[in-house]
């Protein structure tokens, strides 16, 4: 595995999420303070044994390759990328969404984040070899830098205005990769000479029988 992926989900991907904020915060910016720099560290490991670990074995390592063997990426990210979203859509009747006092858009406008993050992450999971460390990481990082990060350096700034600056960074980013890939986001497919993942046998990887002549 590449170092520069583990760089991308670890820096770069937090340092763009930190420079999305620019043009939304009204001229409210100023320097994260020392305290949030170093909870930086700590929240990420507390974030990748909660919410890396509840949610990425099943999304990305276990749901992701069975849908794009199925489906193909671009059918496999229509199908994740929505289910993906109605599952967090239960955050909107707490506080952390805003409950009661939300407006009925908010959860819209996540849900557009959350489906196009996810074609970010497909691509990302595919070029890295289905690498789950890595997109756990790329996953908690965002969450970590947006708790950690963003209510210092922009103080003035509403939940429902962060969201909407992350949903139009995250379709820019998914739009991008669609076209640059042609769809295919890093997915290299399934050869008819390499067997199946998970267990399932092709044709060119016959069942051992009793007439080839092993018995």
């Amino acid at each position: 595995m590449a170092w520069y992926w583990y760089a991308l989900a670890l820096v770069g991907v937090p340092a763009l999420i930190v420079v999305t904020g620019l043009p939304f915060a009204g001229g409210q910016v100023q320097a994260p303070s020392l305290l949030a720099f170093v909870a930086l560290v700590p929240g990420l490991v507390v974030q990748l044994f909660t919410t890396g670990l509840s949610e990425e074995p099943g999304w990305r390592d276990f749901a992701l390759p069975r849908l794009q063997e199925r489906f193909g990426p671009l059918g496999a990210a229509v199908v994740l990328g929505p289910l993906w979203a109605l599952w967090h859509m239960p955050l909107y009747l707490s506080d952390w969404g805003g409950w009661p006092d939300a407006h009925w858009t908010e959860p819209l406008v996540f849900a557009l984040f959350t489906i196009t993050f996810n074609v970010v992450i497909t691509w990302v999971f595919n070029r890295t070899g289905e690498s789950l460390p890595v997109v756990m990481l790329l996953h908690v990082g965002v969450n970590n830098t947006i708790s950690t990060l963003w209510a210092d350096m922009y103080p003035g700034m509403t939940a429902g205005t962060m969201m909407h600056g992350l949903a139009i960074v995250s379709t820019v980013a998914a739009a991008v990769l669609l076209i640059a890939t042609r769809g295919r986001l890093g997915y290299p497919g399934r050869s008819s000479t390499t067997p199946a993942a998970h267990g399932t046998p092709t044709a060119s990887a016959p069942l051992v029988g009793s007439n080839d002549g092993t018995r």
